[in-house]
């Protein structure tokens, strides 16, 4: 994949602001900047490699902090019941051959790994929505709700 070839990709970024263990989680503060903010600005280098980058909410609050943030959001509907869900109803409207799920709550997803899924994507004759995964051998860790 070069550079000119991230013209395809449709990167999502769900963000629900109701979330049950921590409310208005991607409105919470990092450093100075919402999280949803974070978030976005730290897939900057694939935005200005042509990726399309959009924040997908159910919130007017996240709608307004991304506006203000110079971020593109499209606010989606309440009643979805996964950020898969809400990646889709943006991708609907986003006629790219690539989406890209990277979660709200990972401002640190490093972005070399985004670049190898979207590599792995495009040699792939089958997919067409990715998101990063680890392998977790931490029993503890897996069995935690958080």
């Amino acid at each position: 994949m070069t550079d000119s070839s991230l013209n395809k990709w449709l990167i999502v970024i769900p963000a629900r602001l109701r979330s049950t263990r921590l409310p208005e989680k991607p409105l919470a503060d990092l450093a100075g900047k919402p999280l949803i903010v974070r978030v976005a600005e730290n897939l900057g280098p694939l935005a200005r490699s042509g990726a399309l980058v959009v924040v997908a909410t159910d919130s007017d609050k996240v709608m307004a902090v991304c506006s203000k943030a110079g971020i593109e959001a499209t606010l989606t509907r309440e009643d979805h019941p996964s950020g898969t869900d809400r990646c889709a109803e943006v991708a609907i409207a986003h006629k790219r051959p690539f989406i890209l799920n990277v979660q709200g709550d990972e401002p640190f997803v490093n972005t070399d790994d985004l670049r190898g899924l979207m590599n792995a994507m495009e040699s792939s004759e089958i997919a067409e929505m990715g998101t990063l995964c680890f392998e977790n051998t931490n029993r503890a860790m897996a069995a935690s709700p958080n």
